[in-house]
């Protein structure tokens, strides 16, 4: 769906449960959530959305309303053993690209990585994103990937940061020299 059709379909809502201004990626996640639950959601925002990274346990059939919408899909997996990668279900028909986090007790980051090798297990037919605990100590290891041809991206997190949301230009400086 193109920004034309979408002021087309504003315009035929005459009551909205929740509108989001200007959300950003949080405020992006919260409609998304709010829209999946059946609420009459607006999300305005100055630029149009290309992608969208979805962490839960969204179904490949809602990934799909999401794509149809013009939406490319970055599906995170959340990965601390070889067991939690073998065990995972791929969404091949609606992701784009994967991301593989390390999976904390908790919500958030933790600032550790899992075993970087549990990908060469297997086969990705999709490009991938590499996240959890990456840091300048680290990301000489990449090489642990067999097949990083087919790593993407990396998420910087908090290690390259000088408080929480701001990032540390000097290390990111540093992450370009490094050769990987």
């Amino acid at each position: 769906m193109n920004r034309s059709d979408s002021l087309d379909k504003l315009n035929k809502v005459s009551q909205w449960d929740i509108i989001i201004i200007g959300g950003g990626a949080s405020g992006l996640g919260i409609a998304v959530d709010a829209s999946k639950r059946g609420y009459r959601t607006l999300l305005l925002e100055k630029y149009d959305f290309s992608y969208v990274q979805l962490h839960g346990n969204e179904t490949s059939d809602y990934c799909m309303k999401l794509k149809k919408k013009g939406i490319k899909i970055i599906k995170s997996y959340l990965i601390r053993t070889q067991e939690d990668f073998h065990s995972m279900k791929l969404d091949k028909e609606s992701a784009d690209y994967y991301l593989f986090d390390y999976k904390s007790d908790k919500y958030g980051g933790s600032g550790k990585t899992f075993n970087w090798e549990i990908l060469n297990n297997k086969d990705f037919d999709k490009p991938f994103f590499l996240s959890g605990g990456l840091s300048l100590d680290n990301l000489n290891n990449l090489n642990m990937i067999n097949d990083n041809e087919m790593l993407y991206g990396l998420d910087l997190n908090s290690k390259f940061e000088k408080s929480p949301g701001l990032k540390d230009v000097e290390k990111i400086g540093k992450l370009f020299n490094l050769n990987l």
